[in-house]
C-alpha cells in the first residue's frame, strides 16, 4: 500500500483516508469485510497497522472522499458483531481523517502526515467523526503527531549517539542514546522538538522502543571494539507497557547471547543502562519498581537523570535502585 500511495503521489492526484478503530482491535476482520464489501470498486482498501485500514481513492473520485469518509463510520456504527460487544452505545466507533494530493500542486505536502493528524485531531474532538486534514490549524501538535506516527512507520526515528566523559582522563567512559527524526528530506530534528507531541498523543513508549532496540543493536556492534556502558532514556508511558519491557529482555537476551554466550539469562550486570527522568517518575514509586523489576532481575542498571529538578529526588532514591545519579544542570552550574 504505501508502495502504491508513493506511485500515486508521483504519477497524478487522488486521496487518503485512514481509519482507526476506537477502542477495540476485537472486530477488525469483520469491519474489513464490510468495508470492502460496501465501498466503491475503484477505491483501493488496506490494512494499514494493527487497528487501522487505509483507503485510496483515485483521481475520478477524489470530491466523494468525504462522503466515503463518512460512509466508512456509518458501516462500522451498523455492524452486527458490535452490539454482541461491551462497547459504549453498543455501536463501534471510527476515528477517520483524510486528505487530497496532487504531484502537480508544488508544495505537495506528506498526505501520510496529513491523515495522522487529522485522526488525532478526530480523536481530540471525541472520536466517531471523520476530520479532513486540510481544516486544521498549522502548525499544531497533531501535525506534528501526525509526522512523528509517519516517522515511526518508516523506521526515521533514529539514535544519536552522545560520548560520556571522565573529566579527570579525558576518555569516554560510556554514552547516551538521544533519540531524533529524520525528515523526508534528510534534516535532523532534535528530540526536544517532537517529544512533546509525543507524550501528549501517547507514542513516547513507541519512541522509548525503537530507540531501545536500535541502542541494543548497537551494543553488540561496538562490544568487540569499545566495550563500555550504554544509556538510553524511558519515558514514563514505557512503564505502563510491560509487553515492551518483557520484548526488551528478549532482545537484550539474544544480543547477549552473541556476545557472551554464558550470560544470555543470568543476572551479570549487563551494559545497558535504563535511565529515567526524574519528572517522568510516577508518584508511586512502588508502582515504578514493580514495572522495571524485570529489567533489574536480567542484570540492567538504573540511573536517574535531572536529580535536583523536583521535589522528591531523596524518596527516589531511597525507593528505587539507582546505580547512576545525573545532576540537574542548573545544580551544577551555580
Amino acid at each position: 500500500m504505501l508502495k502504491l500511495i508513493g506511485a500515486k503521489r508521483r504519477e497524478g492526484a487522488g486521496a487518503l483516508i485512514l481509519i482507526d478503530i476506537d477502542r477495540l482491535n476485537h472486530v477488525i476482520h469483520a469491519l474489513g469485510h464490510a468495508l470492502r464489501q460496501q465501498t466503491h470498486a475503484s477505491v483501493c482498501l488496506a490494512r494499514w497497522s494493527g487497528h487501522e485500514f487505509m483507503a485510496l481513492v483515485p483521481e475520478n473520485l477524489i470530491q466523494q472522499t468525504a462522503q466515503f469518509a463518512e460512509a466508512f463510520i456509518t458501516i462500522a456504527r451498523e455492524l452486527p458483531v458490535a452490539r454482541s460487544l461491551n462497547l459504549p452505545g453498543r455501536k463501534l466507533s471510527l476515528s477517520i481523517g483524510y486528505t487530497r494530493f496532487d504531484s502537480s500542486n508544488p508544495d505537495n505536502p506528506d498526505p501520510l502526515t496529513e491523515v495522522n493528524a487529522a485522526v488525532y485531531e478526530a480523536k481530540r474532538a471525541g472520536r466517531n467523526r471523520a476530520v479532513d486534514a486540510h481544516q486544521l490549524t498549522k502548525p499544531s501538535i497533531y501535525i506534528t503527531g501526525g509526522a512523528l506516527e509517519t516517522a515511526l512507520l518508516e523506521e526515521r526515528i533514529v539514535v544519536a549517539v552522545q560520548p560520556i566523559f571522565d573529566l579527570k582522563t579525558g576518555q569516554i567512559v560510556a554514552d547516551e542514546s538521544l533519540a531524533r527524526m529524520i525528515t523526508k528530506e534528510g534534516e535532523v530534528i532534535a528530540a526536544g522538538e517532537f517529544i512533546t507531541a509525543a507524550a501528549s498523543l501517547q507514542l513516547a513508549h513507541r519512541i522509548d522502543q525503537s530507540i531501545i532496540k536500535q541502542t541494543i543493536n548497537y551494543c553488540v556492534t561496538s562490544h568487540f571494539s569499545s566495550p563500555r556502558a550504554h544509556f538510553v532514556n524511558i519515558s514514563g508511558d514505557f512503564l505502563h507497557h510491560p509487553e515492551l519491557i518483557e520484548e526488551t529482555i528478549v532482545t537484550a537476551m539474544n544480543a547477549c547471547a552473541c556476545t557472551h554466550p554464558d550470560q544470555a539469562n543470568a543476572r551479570q550486570t549487563k551494559p545497558l543502562v535504563i535511565e529515567i527522568t526524574e519528572r517522568e517518575l510516577v508518584d508511586d514509586t512502588l508502582e515504578a519498581l514493580r514495572a522495571l523489576q524485570p529489567l533489574i532481575d536480567f542484570g540492567l542498571r538504573l540511573a536517574l537523570d535531572d536529580f535536583g529538578s523536583g521535589y522528591s529526588s531523596y524518596r527516589y532514591l531511597l525507593d528505587l535502585p539507582f546505580s547512576f545519579l545525573k545532576v540537574e544542570g542548573e545544580l551544577v552550574r551555580h
